[in-house]
């Protein structure tokens, strides 16, 4: 077997991220949900007293320690009025998966009104097992890190 024939290991194996031509009539998914995640961002920004209307933590009021998603709804708010630190603060696995989907989503709109192509993602089995993996990592992190730092 040439050294060319052998299979790496599975989690060593890179995600294929290419950018691809835009065929005639292709709509950009990226383009469509940042234009809703930003109009999210701008309703928080407007109307602040809508925080009052999101009930509090269901699994913080029974078992008395975080979920791994508390804190969300103050990150929200936190980016809303442009405070990163404060955001990290209070969920930082929602801050940085909220940066790179920023990132992301102004990189695919360069692309889409730019270029005319569009970034696509093409991943296999082995691909999804490593990513499940680092997922559960980063959520079981912050969960911990939740548990430890976060306020009431």
């Amino acid at each position: 077997m040439s050294d060319k024939e052998k299979i790496k290991p599975t989690f060593f194996r890179p995600f294929p991220l290419q950018i691809k031509k835009r065929p005639p009539g292709y709509i950009d998914l990226v383009c469509i949900y940042a234009g809703i995640g930003l109009l999210g961002i701008l309703i928080v920004y407007l109307f602040p007293w809508i925080s009052y209307l999101v009930p509090p933590c269901f699994f913080y009021r029974i078992t008395g320690f975080p979920c791994p998603s508390c804190g969300m709804t103050r990150s929200v708010f936190s980016f809303s009025r442009l405070d990163i630190g404060a955001a990290f603060f209070y969920n930082p696995l929602f801050a940085i998966c909220s940066i790179g989907i920023i990132l992301t989503t102004v990189f695919s709109i360069s692309l889409y009104f730019f270029d005319k192509r569009y970034l696509h993602w093409e991943l296999k089995s082995y691909h999804w097992l490593s990513l499940r993996w680092i997922i559960l990592s980063a959520i079981l992190t912050n969960w911990l890190y939740l548990i430890l730092f976060l306020p009431e």
